[in-house]
This record gives C-alpha cells, sequence and structure tokens, in this order.
C-alpha cells in the first residue's frame, strides 16, 4: 500500500487492535458506540473531526463493496450524517476495509449510482488507484476515529483455537505492515508506546486456559458472549469483557492472570469494576466467579455490590457459557503474544 487514507497531518494518534469499552455498540442519538469485545482493527484518530476530512484509496486495487447505512452520525447542526464502509481487494489474498465514512466523492457517487442501505448488496469490481479521492470522514463531534482493517483470508493465527467462533473467521492482520517506506515508519510512529506487538492484539485463546474468548450457542459461528483479555494500551492490565451487559471490566488487585486459570484451578474469584468509571478501584465493586468445567465449558456468576469474603461459591444465578470453538487438537503456546500480567513478571 502507498497512500495513507487520511493525510498525515490530519493524524492524531493510532489506537492499537484490541481496543475495548463498555457501552452500546451503537448509540441511537449520537451515532458513536464502544466496542465491548476487543476490536480486530486499528483506528485512526483525527486531530479535529470537523470540518470533515478527505479519505483516500490506499493502494491500487479494486473496490469490491460499499455498505451503507442511512443518517447515523448526529452533526453540531443537528443534521444527521450517513455512514459508508468500503472494501478494497489489492491482492489475491488481501482485502482492507475504510469504515465510517460520511460522504463519498462525486466521482464515486457517480461510478456507483444509487447504493442500497445496510447490508444489502452494492456490490462492484471497479479498479481503483492508490491515492483517489474515495469520500470525507468526520463532520461530526460524536466521529473521533474511523477504522483500518485488513484481512487476509489465508492467515491463520499462532495458537488461536476459535476457528468457527466468530460470526467472520479470525484473519484480520496488522495493516500498517503492508505499507511501503517511508510510510510505513511514518504510521507505526502514530501507535502509542506499548509493548510489542506494536499493532496490539484482539485474541488470546489458548486449549485448556480461561484466557480469551466464550460464546454460547449451537454449533453455528456466533460471536463471543464473555472475554478474559488485557488492556490494549497497556496489556499488563487484566480486563473482563462481557457482551452480555456492555461492560468492561478491570481486576481489583490486577490478578489472578486468566492465562494462569486451567480446570485444575477449580473455582475463581474475580472482584472487578468497570474500567471506564470515574470512581475506578475505590468502587463499588463486583464479585465474578469463574469456573471451567471442563477445557470447553466455563461457569460464571456476578455478584453486584459484594467483596470477594463475602462469595463463597454459585448459587441458582449462575450461567454456564459452552464454547464450540476451542476444538482443535493441537498444542498452544504463549510465545507469540507476550502480554499480561504474568508474562510481563
Amino acid at each position: 500500500m502507498t497512500a495513507s487514507p487520511l493525510a498525515m497531518a490530519d493524524i492524531s494518534v493510532i489506537v492499537p487492535m484490541g481496543g475495548a469499552a463498555s457501552g452500546p455498540s451503537v448509540d441511537p442519538t449520537t451515532g458513536g458506540g464502544a466496542h465491548v469485545i476487543p476490536s480486530d482493527h486499528i483506528n485512526i484518530g483525527m486531530n479535529n473531526p470537523i470540518p470533515p476530512k478527505n479519505i483516500y484509496a490506499p493502494a491500487d486495487g479494486y473496490l469490491l463493496q460499499i455498505m451503507y447505512v442511512q443518517s447515523r452520525w448526529l452533526a453540531p447542526d443537528g443534521s444527521r450524517l450517513d455512514d459508508y464502509a468500503l472494501t478494497f481487494q489489492i491482492a489475491k489474498n488481501l482485502f482492507v476495509y475504510v469504515t465510517h465514512m460520511t460522504d463519498l466523492s462525486a466521482d464515486v457517487k457517480g461510478l456507483v449510482g444509487t447504493l442500497k442501505p445496510a447490508n444489502a448488496g452494492n456490490l462492484f469490481q471497479f479498479p481503483i488507484k492508490a491515492g483517489t479521492l474515495m469520500g470525507v470522514t468526520g463532520g461530526s463531534t460524536y466521529l473521533k476515529t474511523f477504522d483500518l482493517i485488513a484481512d487476509d483470508v489465508s492467515y491463520s493465527p499462532p495458537g488461536f483455537f476459535l476457528t468457527r467462533y466468530y460470526k467472520d473467521p479470525p484473519i484480520s492482520v496488522d495493516p500498517i505492515a503492508y505499507y511501503d517506506e517511508p510510510l510505513r515508519s511514518q504510521l507505526y510512529a502514530m501507535l502509542p508506546n506499548r509493548p510489542a506487538p506494536r499493532i496490539g492484539r484482539y485474541y488470546y485463546d489458548l486449549q485448556g486456559e480461561l484466557v480469551g474468548a466464550w460464546c454460547a450457542g449451537p454449533e453455528a459461528a456466533k460471536d463471543p458472549v464473555i472475554m478474559f483479555c488485557y488492556d490494549n494500551l497497556d496489556p499488563s492490565q487484566l480486563r473482563v469483557a462481557d457482551q452480555g451487559v456492555n461492560t468492561v471490566y478491570a481486576i481489583y488487585g490486577n490478578a489472578p492472570d486468566p492465562a494462569t486459570i486451567t480446570v485444575a484451578s477449580g473455582l475463581t474469584k474475580y472482584e472487578i469494576y468497570d474500567a471506564s468509571s470515574t470512581s475506578g478501584a475505590s468502587g463499588p465493586h463486583t464479585v465474578l466467579l469463574v469456573k471451567m468445567l471442563d477445557n470447553l465449558t466455563l461457569e460464571t456468576e456476578y455478584f453486584p455490590g459484594k467483596t470477594a469474603a463475602q462469595v463463597s461459591d454459585f448459587d441458582a444465578n449462575a450461567v454456564t457459557t459452552a464454547t464450540i470453538s476451542r476444538l482443535e487438537n493441537r498444542d498452544a503456546t504463549r510465545t507469540d503474544w507476550a502480554v499480561g500480567a504474568a508474562k510481563a513478571s
């Protein structure tokens, strides 16, 4: 890739993969939202989203699809801005996505014609040159970043056991790595100073250990329900991300590391609090009980307003979450993701 999707002077920061925050996926008033389950892409932050900023095609290739959501983002004047996600194919196995654009250029509109809303159709095969103006992002104070995603359909993350877990396979890769120099180094320099990999991670699953994502449901693939993971900016900090309650929790005392919890560990207590709470570690706290019944089944229960000393066992409100994805029988190691409290120590 040879063209930054956003002019370098307009980039404030690049947020690593694995970002997670409490809140609904879409706020119906503002159009904004949060990734509760760690994101599989980077976010490019704008110095100022107003006025809108130009978005350019990152490479020579083909425009394959435009996802179109009408009237998503609230603008300062009270109007609503649309939301566009563009899919490019730049190699046989490599697809790049630029999301959260708020308008298309006149040339692109003329090329693609009338778009169907939501996820219906809008499939193309138009050749596009690197640096082509595709449209704009921003225009709303609630849209301060946009997503840059690279999917390599031949990629299989090492040690990853969730090949049938997500609605989409875990094939997202570091998009900056595909840029030519000197742009590659310039983009990497916009990432925060965090342990390797600088680009972050969105998967942590290990066979036989609590760490990583768990889902409930039939054999058909589903998104995670609960995930035991690490903060994307400071991976020494443990996190519990629960899609069911739209909350990302920090762990009081930052222990035990979920990469050390197995079936043999039995009942484990986590004293947790909303990681986005202004009251922080001072409370109020909730106790999360977890127990791996086997390598595929997890029992959990929340006890709001309690401390670990006040909770001894599950009661009738316990929930069993059976993952259908950790089924590949291959050895796993942590050598490919040296993050987390246990590894840092």
